[in-house]
């Protein structure tokens, strides 16, 4: 008696999605992370905002929501991927400067000091995903230490 073998199953649906399509799930990730953070951010400006009335507490409101609409634009350099390099200065000066604006002046508003490294952290975090391996290294925990020892050695 001949030894029959298994009869292999076809597939009943289309293959997988490709990688693309689950980088632009990632991605989606990555943005929708941004956009919670950012706005429990600007919902601890507005509260500080309608506590003080103050001007750093309206500039404050401002550049982070110019800073939150630059790390969501910036998200979209990610699509080429992990290393692929910075896109022109311009973008990179427009993803840091207004987040660095947003920690200077959270250091003059006494509510919640401490969140406000946040979007210069975050700023760093995206930018070091288009850097090189090493650079990438050195530009996380460059970001990550710098903020938190400021912050702590603030009143």
């Amino acid at each position: 008696m001949p030894a029959l073998s298994p009869e292999i199953p076809r597939p009943t649906t289309a293959p997988g999605r490709s990688v693309r399509t689950t980088w632009t799930y990632t991605l989606g990730s990555i943005v929708f992370v941004l956009v919670v953070l950012d706005a429990m951010l600007l919902s601890l400006a507005v509260e500080s905002f309608n506590n003080q009335y103050d001007v750093v507490s309206s500039l404050l409101v401002l550049i982070l929501l110019a800073s939150m609409v630059t790390q969501i634009r910036y998200c979209w350099f990610l699509r080429s991927g992990l290393g692929s390099g910075l896109p022109r200065p311009l973008w990179t000066a427009a993803l840091l400067v207004p987040a660095l604006t947003v920690w200077i002046l959270g250091l003059f508003v006494p509510a919640a000091a401490f969140m406000w490294a946040l979007p210069l952290w975050l700023g760093i975090a995206l930018l070091a995903c288009l850097l090189p391996l090493w650079p990438r290294i050195t530009a996380l925990g460059a970001g990550s230490s710098c903020p938190c020892c400021i912050h702590s050695c603030s009143p």
